[in-house]
């Protein structure tokens, strides 16, 4: 027998040697645990957004994910524990992470608020039953802002008998009722000087509805957003009564 079929023979009795129980068990469990840490690998990649693997941002779901659509996520600006992680809304077209303000402060239904007459103009927090809008930790904000370039913010002012931002007054318009808006770092919005563009709807200009104006604020001062607080200015009287809304802000 030629050397080559005799070392042939003896690998293929090699082959043939089956893995003792115990062997076969731990070979097992070492590929387990490979598929285990190629999972966890994948989760730091692409993170899934969910309270225990959250993101960054919406927009890193979005890129690692294609086909998840619009909806409530996790999200961990700041990528420490998990434990502060923030439940925010995610929109798949824009990309836009959008964090709520506190719930039971996000709207309030219009009410009527006395007026101090040595001190007309007060901020909402300020009056009595009034309070700042509050959301969640400022931290994970910060991380947020230095992730975007822009963000957005909606308010809507609800009125009853009060203006919120033009009125007409004997079929002339003027903007000395309009309300301000107050940012997070006190930056004002003096509503009076935007452009129409920033004003989605305006029904309150009457001054005799039970209607709403909408503002819409997209800047690139992260730091101004989002709205904390807002002055009314045209209320006070018995039959004017004024609640608001505050909507998302969203970083992108």
């Amino acid at each position: 027998m030629k050397k080559s079929e005799k070392l042939g023979k003896n690998n293929k009795q090699k082959e043939e040697i089956p893995l003792s129980p115990v062997m076969s068990k731990i070979v097992e469990q070492i590929f387990k645990h490979i598929d285990m840490m190629q999972e966890d690998i994948e989760e730091i990649k692409f993170p899934k957004g969910t309270r225990e693997n959250p993101a960054g941002s919406c927009r890193d779901i979005f890129l690692g994910h294609v086909n998840y659509k619009s909806g409530w996520y996790w999200v961990d600006p700041n990528m420490g524990v998990i434990n502060d992680a923030l439940q925010v809304y995610c929109n798949s077209t824009t990309q836009e992470t959008c964090v709520y303000p506190t719930s039971q402060i996000r709207r309030m239904h219009p009410r009527y608020y006395k007026k101090n007459q040595k001190q007309p103009r007060r901020w909402f927090s300020d009056l009595f039953g009034g309070h700042k809008i509050t959301y969640v930790s400022e931290v994970q904000l910060n991380f947020l802002r230095l992730q975007s370039r822009y963000v957005t913010q909606y308010f809507t002012y609800y009125c009853t008998n009060s203006v919120a931002w033009a009125h007409i007054e004997r079929g002339r318009t003027h903007f000395n009722d309009a309300i301000i808006l107050r940012g997070s770092n006190d930056y004002k919005w003096k509503t009076k000087n935007m452009d129409k563009k920033f004003v989605i709807e305006d029904n309150c200009k009457d001054g005799r509805s039970n209607k709403y104006t909408i503002f819409k604020i997209s800047t690139k001062k992260k730091q101004a957003l989002p709205i904390v607080d807002f002055m009314p200015i045209d209320y006070g009287s018995a039959w004017q009564q004024f609640g608001y809304e505050a909507g998302p802000v969203c970083f992108k």
